[in-house]
């Protein structure tokens, strides 16, 4: 109990780093040491390894104990109250201390213990030892009884003031896990680790020792022994070496141990994984009434570095060179690393009702009860993962609650308090950097400002290079402005995605400005306010354009909010009421209608603007200008755009500008038939240049879903072959299945029906009719097989209809007989049953008469032949291995006996048979490790987790009349995986999330699917959706539904019922934002096949269980 609810984290790190430093100390007696131990163990929450704890308590004895110990004592057999006894006795013995006796009295407490709100231990011999920490209320627990194994007993007191409360379901989930408060310490071995990569050819950056004062010293030293007792830095012989400094914390007072790795980041290959959009997160929590915020310990700290990398990031200190094991703060890459471990715990519960910004954490819901199951359920994978947290800065069942910046609450969103007060008390700015600073506080909350841009203006040209620094009277009124804005801010109203919005917009000469809001009961409740300045090229415009301009920016930047909705558009420009009635419109207006690109300016001038922005491209421009001999000799600037010359060859530079590359990778890869890799990147050569041109192509074709979807792969298939049990003994396991000759025999037979057992090799081949039933099936069974050689345990089968039948499975039941089944269309999964088909075939071949027609007369020799043949898996025949014994052959005659006849029974009859069974064993394991070698030569291994999105073979799926199959795509999806199933000797299956109208089997092996890929790095690049009927674009699936109350009528009656409103995802497009809400009338005229389905599946089901 004391240690579930009243631990203190840093007296637990204290107690487990003295259990780590033990082995330094010298004691008087092993009763001292044994005190000492037994006091630190008994701290709650407390972390040590036993195996340490017991090597540290050995090396702090006196040397002859010691000595004596490790003849008479193993440590690995003795926990810690074993071998303390042991060391006792022989102290005792040995004559260098005696054992203290207890006598079991009550022991007593200080009489004034209730007020100090601490926790108490008190000692066998009366002294008391207090640990510093604040604790919630509670009641103190009760000392007395028997104290003398211990001699440590603990009393929890009250805590001083009132603590602050949480709901009591919301405080009992907080109390399952207190493993979860503890200190984090040493490397937790996780499915993510961070990663180094150098670029290749880089130089390895030396960094300097700077001079410190005597008090960083001290520091350094302190916190170098705690990083090392934690086991999380180690000393390093590493060639890296990156400079040490301290930063002083303002808050806490004290100085940050920071280590600039600015060399090493410049030498490390740039990982592409992104953080998510503060203001995509914040939109989440809409409409709900409870939050929780959880913030880990040391985050970065709990994720390792992958052993290989561990020596990069090496430091030099005055007192020696040491390397980190887990991952550090300053290493460019670690802000993805770890979102990507987060991403990866909380895949299935994103933005439904957590979300995550590196390791802050912000639990939401609608109501107590949700609440504490979705905290329940973020603590349990916390737990799971091994991720420690940070008590001290946790919030739990909150009302209202601080994140990112934001006070969130079912009011709506608000700025920070503190950081409202640190703007409304920061000094005028004395310098660009000053100004910037400024601007980057008040940008960050630009959302709750009126006409931001407009108003910052004048603040905002001081930071421009060719704009000399003069404070004139319109720069102290803006800066005064917007402190007074940002001082008396209106709380926003989060988005609410089910009320229609509402785009006011205006412009003037300066800028434009535009307010989204939502009708909330009587009263209009803004929701962000969005400005921008007026570029210089519209100030010459007439007001219907720069009117349009504002519309086309407004819509544009709420573009994720209004697209596919109902929504009204404000403006006090009339004529803009006429815009879409205009039969022809002007070419400014077509470009501003745009929205795909963001192409409102001429490509030559967007090429001029971004050059200016990219620092390597103007650098050159400066030294042509500069008249730079050697410069010149390779660059060119003509008309402001920049050539790369090159064998006679002009290519023109493109900046570091997304959209801009978009464009051009576009134009060569989109554009010219989505070719591949090679011909795209040769286009591209002939024309354009950029530092990272070939491996932006790469990604870009890679991520292309046009060619993910049409074109065929060429890479070997994914599934690894591995071993099959092989079965223990004849009749044990059967391989079966339905082989289809295609001819009619005389009898009407068309089907063979082939049973082959797993471990002889032995094979019935039995004729049948292709509409036999399964009623039938099982009477051949029984009559060819079960009457002959009895029941087996397992049967290896493909998923015939036959095979599925509850009759089949039923009759299987009875029999004590395991059915294991291929998953999906994969019939090498039963690789036994498909070998024995082709031998049939290749048999018939030979012995048919050329109309087939007596094919099911020959099945009787074919399986004679068979059966009497060495099979190569085992190395004799099936019939000598499942009969136990050879028949003979017509010229058997003429042979001697190798070996004498021995009759069945006997002991040396049942000898040779146990020896045979030995040997076919031994060679179907060489024959299973040849096969496997070989095949995995030309097969990759499955990597998909649950969560991971995939394409599907087209081929797996069913054909719509009329379509031909070679002009289909390769493939249909991309789909989520759900669940990964199957034990198949050539690799795993996976249940896909196929759509429900799609009447086929969801499980696929490995081979039919291919990794999904994607990346956010060309937000620009064209639409990849495939071409549509009349411009329609199907419905996929239904993902979700709702209820949608319907208002009373007047009068008396029954309330009419809610009306369904149904969640679709259309067909080929993969961003699940653009799902977008239907009545269930809308879908019921263009999609009913997929609604009845959804009902069926889907609502039944959960009508069933309620009623259950």
């Amino acid at each position: 109990m004391v240690e579930e609810r009243w631990h203190d984290p840093q007296e637990a790190q204290k107690a487990t780093d003295a259990i780590l430093a033990l082995h330094t100390r010298q004691f008087k007696s092993v009763r001292e040491a044994t005190d000492v131990v037994e006091r630190l163990i008994c701290v709650p929450s407390v972390r040590y390894d036993p195996q340490v704890l017991l090597t540290s308590y050995l090396r702090c004895l006196s040397q002859p104990l010691r000595n004596q110990l490790a003849k008479e004592a193993n440590i690995n057999m003795h926990n810690f109250p074993s071998f303390s006894k042991v060391a006792l006795d022989l102290e005792a013995k040995i004559g260098h201390g005696q054992t203290p006796t207890m006598d079991g009295r009550k022991k007593t407490l200080l009489p004034n213990w209730k007020a100090k709100g601490r926790i108490m231990f008190v000692d066998n011999d009366g002294s008391t030892i207090e640990l510093e920490g604040n604790f919630q209320e509670g009641v103190g627990a009760e000392v007395g009884g028997d104290t003398s194994e211990g001699g440590v007993v603990a009393a929890v007191t009250q805590q001083k003031g009132e603590p602050v409360k949480m709901p009591p379901r919301i405080e009992g989930v907080v109390a399952k896990y207190p493993d979860l408060f503890e200190e984090p310490t040493w490397v937790v071995d996780r499915e993510v680790v961070h990663a180094i990569e150098i670029i290749p050819g880089s130089s390895i950056p030396k960094g300097i020792i700077y001079r410190m004062s005597s008090g960083e010293l001290d520091e350094l030293r302190r916190q170098l022994k705690e990083l090392v007792q934690k086991g999380w830095i180690r000393p390093s012989v590493s060639p890296y070496g990156s400079l040490v400094l301290f930063v002083p914390k303002k808050k806490e007072g004290t100085l940050r141990m920071c280590i600039d790795y600015r060399g090493l980041n410049a030498i490390t290959v740039k990982n592409r994984e992104p953080l998510p959009r503060i203001d995509d997160l914040l939109d989440r929590v809409q409409g709900c009434w409870y939050f929780s915020k959880i913030d880990l310990k040391s985050g970065y700290h709990q994720i390792a570095i992958r052993h290989e990398d561990q020596h990069k990031t090496a430091f030099r200190t005055r007192y020696g060179l040491y390397e980190f094991v887990v991952m550090p703060f300053g290493l460019c890459n670690a802000p993805g690393t770890f979102q990507h471990a987060m991403n990866r715990i909380f895949h299935d519960y994103l933005d439904k009702f957590v979300i995550v910004y590196l390791d802050d954490i912000l639990i939401f819901s609608k109501t107590v009860e949700e609440h504490v199951a979705h905290l329940d359920k973020v603590l349990s994978l916390l737990r799971q993962h091994k991720f420690k947290i940070n008590g001290e800065k946790c919030e739990f069942g909150r009302t209202c609650v601080l994140y990112l910046g934001h006070e969130i609450s079912a009011e709506g969103l608000k700025p920070d308090d503190a950081k409202v007060a640190s703007i409304r008390d920061w000094p005028r700015p004395q310098s660009v950097t000053e100004m910037r600073s400024f601007l980057g506080m008040t940008g960050y909350y630009r959302t709750f400002v009126k006409n931001y841009s407009v108003v910052a203006a004048p603040l905002t040209d001081l930071t421009r290079l060719d704009t000399p620094w003069e404070w004139t009277d319109e720069c102290e009124a803006a800066f005064r402005h917007l402190k007074h804005a940002l001082t008396h801010y209106e709380v926003l109203k989060l988005p609410d995605p089910d009320k229609p919005f509402i785009v006011t917009t205006d412009a003037s000469q300066y800028g434009i400005g535009a307010v989204l809001a939502q009708q909330e009961g009587p009263k209009l409740r803004h929701v962000e306010y969005m400005s921008k300045k007026m570029p210089s090229q519209k100030l010459a415009k007439s007001t219907y354009e720069k009117e349009l301009y504002a519309v086309f920016k407004a819509l544009t930047h709420w573009r994720h909010y209004l697209l596919g909705r109902f929504f009204i558009l404000r403006t006090d420009h009339q004529t803009l009421r006429w815009m879409r009635t205009q039969p022809v419109l002007s070419d400014a207006l077509k470009r501003a209608l745009i929205i795909e690109y963001d192409l409102t300016k001429d490509v030559t001038r967007s090429l001029v603007e971004a050059y200016r922005e990219d620092q390597f491209i103007s650098e050159i421009i400066r030294r042509l200008e500069a008249k730079d001999k050697q410069t010149s000799a390779e660059f060119e600037l003509v008309n402001g755009l920049l050539f790369l010359e090159k064998e006679g060859n002009k290519r023109l530079c493109v900046p570091d500008k997304e959209s801009l590359r978009s464009l051009f990778l576009g134009e060569r890869h989109d554009a010219t038939g989505h070719f591949g890799y090679k011909k795209t990147t040769a286009n591209l050569l002939q024309r354009f240049w950029w530092p990272t041109m070939l491996k932006d192509a790469k990604l870009y074709v890679e991520t292309c879903q046009v060619c993910q979807r049409d074109k065929p792969r060429t890479q070997a298939p994914l599934g690894l072959l591995k071993p099959n049990p092989i079965p223990e003994r004849p009749g044990e396991s059967l391989s079966m299945d339905f082989m289809d000759t295609l001819v009619t025999s005389k009898s009407g037979m068309r089907q063979i029906f082939v049973i082959v057992d797993r471990f002889s090799k032995y094979a019935r081949l039995i004729a049948m009719s292709e509409t036999a039933k399964t009623e039938y099936v099982i009477m051949l069974f029984k009559e060819n097989w079960v009457r002959d050689f009895g029941l087996p345990k397992s049967i290896v089968s493909d998923r015939d209809v036959r095979f599925t039948r509850e009759l089949w499975k039923a009759a299987a039941t009875e029999q004590g007989t395991q059915l294991q089944m291929t998953y999906g269309n994969h019939p090498e999964a039963n690789g036994q049953a498909e070998q024995m088909n082709r031998i049939v075939q290749h048999l018939l071949r030979h012995y048919v008469k050329p109309n087939q027609v007596d094919w099911d007369e020959k099945l009787a020799l074919v399986a004679s032949l068979y059966n009497n043949v060495v099979h190569n898996t085992t190395g004799v025949s099936p019939n000598s291995l499942h009969l136990t014994f050879r028949p003979r052959l017509p010229l058997d005659f003429l042979l001697p006996d190798n070996q004498p006849t021995v009759a069945p029974g006997t002991l040396e009859f049942a000898y040779r048979y146990e020896q045979k069974k030995q040997e076919a064993v031994e060679h179907m394991q060489k024959a299973q490790a040849a096969m496997i070698e070989s095949e995995n030569k030309h097969r990759r291994p499955s990597t998909f987790q649950v969560g991971d999105r995939v394409w599907v073979k087209s081929s797996e799926l069913g054909q719509e009349f009329g379509i031909s199959r070679k002009l289909m795509p390769q493939y249909f999806g991309p789909w989520e995986v759900l669940d990964v199933v199957g034990t198949d000797p050539d690799g795993p299956s996976y249940v896909i999330r196929i759509p429900g109208h799609l009447r086929t089997y969801p499980v696929f092996h490995a081979s039919k699917l291919v990794v999904f890929k994607e990346t956010d790095q060309f937000p620009s690049r064209r639409s990849m959706l495939p071409p549509t009927m009349d411009g329609e674009v199907d419905i996929d699936d239904i993902v979700d539904h709702r209820e949608m109350p319907v208002q009373k009528p007047p009068g008396r009656g029954r309330p009419p019922k809610p009306k369904l409103q149904f969640r679709a995802h259309f067909r080929h497009h993969t961003d699940p934002k653009e799902d977008r809400w239907f009545t269930r009338e809308e879908l019921m005229q263009t999609a009913p096949q997929i609604v009845a389905r959804y009902e069926k599946d889907v609502l039944k089901g959960k009508r069933q269980m309620a009623q259950d």
